[in-house]
């Protein structure tokens, strides 16, 4: 009886589907692959969930400042992987007001963990250079 018990708990473990186990692995970014750095304010936030566990979004920003990019830089639309802890994404709200850096070009512009950086260690280097 025991060993039946122990059949099944073990089936039912085996059955079940299990989260990806991943974790997020930043590759070595330059400051040089930062393609817009920018202060601004996030106004809107457009999410789609791609599957149980993982959802990508789009931040519409309203920007103050450019850092770093085009300099005529008035909206942006900025895609993410939206951070659960486990990944490389992050985690913009509407209404968030601050500093966003990524990558991209115009109109594909993104952000991730890796390329999200801090404002003082952008301004830093960028006075270094």
């Amino acid at each position: 009886m025991l060993l039946r018990i122990a059949a099944l708990a073990a089936l039912v473990f085996l059955a079940a589907p299990a989260p990806p186990a991943c974790a997020c692995t930043c590759y070595h970014m330059s400051m040089s692959d930062i393609t817009f750095a920018i202060r601004g304010e996030v106004t809107n936030i457009e999410v789609r969930q791609l599957n149980s566990y993982t959802a990508m979004a789009v931040a519409t920003v309203t920007v103050s400042d450019v850092l770093r990019g085009p300099s005529d830089l008035e909206t942006m639309r900025i895609s993410y992987l939206v951070g659960d802890g486990m990944n490389c994404g992050v985690n913009l709200r509407r209404g968030y007001r601050g500093f966003i850096s990524g990558t991209g070009n115009p109109g594909h512009y993104s952000t991730q963990l890796c390329s999200l950086l801090n404002e003082t260690a952008f301004l830093r280097h960028a006075e270094r250079h």
